[in-house]
């Protein structure tokens, strides 16, 4: 599926209930016209995101459902539109990891995830199909390669290993 593809594939669900959505939080501007979703986000004044105002975690918002911690933009996800289907990623149409905004959510594999994240300029790899062949091939230690090209130990470990970069 192309990211064209997987961008516009809106759920039936969301497509039902953004016209509804939209009402409601165009009527009040506020937070409390949703109910439901907690009330731990604020509208950006420079776009209509939802950005989470609560816990972060790793640059997402963080909530407890059910007693479990999940990600804020998939709490939402699964709140207004529908639930998650296991394996599927919940990407940003917006690109920001804060936003809880239904309508700026969609579903894609980790390859979509992937895809959509180099496409937007946020997955820049620090290194290259050639370093993971000269790491690979050196008789260093992976703390000296790790020093070397600028990335964890446990990277240059998973370079060696093939854990990563298995294609190669």
């Amino acid at each position: 599926m192309t990211r064209d593809q997987v961008a516009n594939h809106l759920s039936e669900s969301l497509k039902r209930n953004a016209r509804e959505l939209t009402e409601k939080h165009t009527m009040k501007h506020t937070h409390e016209a949703v109910t439901g979703f907690p009330s731990t986000w604020k509208r950006a004044l420079d776009s209509d995101c939802w950005v989470w105002t609560a816990s972060v975690r790793r640059g997402y918002g963080q909530v407890k459902v059910n007693g479990k911690n999940m990600f804020a933009h998939r709490a939402s996800y699964e709140h207004y539109v529908e639930e998650i289907p296991v394996g599927l990623c919940v990407l940003h149409r917006c690109d920001n990891t804060l936003c809880v905004n239904p309508l700026h959510l969609f579903l894609g594999s980790q390859a979509d995830n992937n895809r959509d994240m180099t496409l937007k300029g946020r997955h820049a790899s620090k290194i290259s199909p050639l370093i993971v062949r000269e790491i690979r091939a050196s008789n260093l230690s992976c703390q000296a390669l790790a020093r070397e090209h600028g990335i964890s130990v446990s990277q240059v470990s998973r370079i060696k290993t093939h854990t990563r970069w298995k294609h190669l």
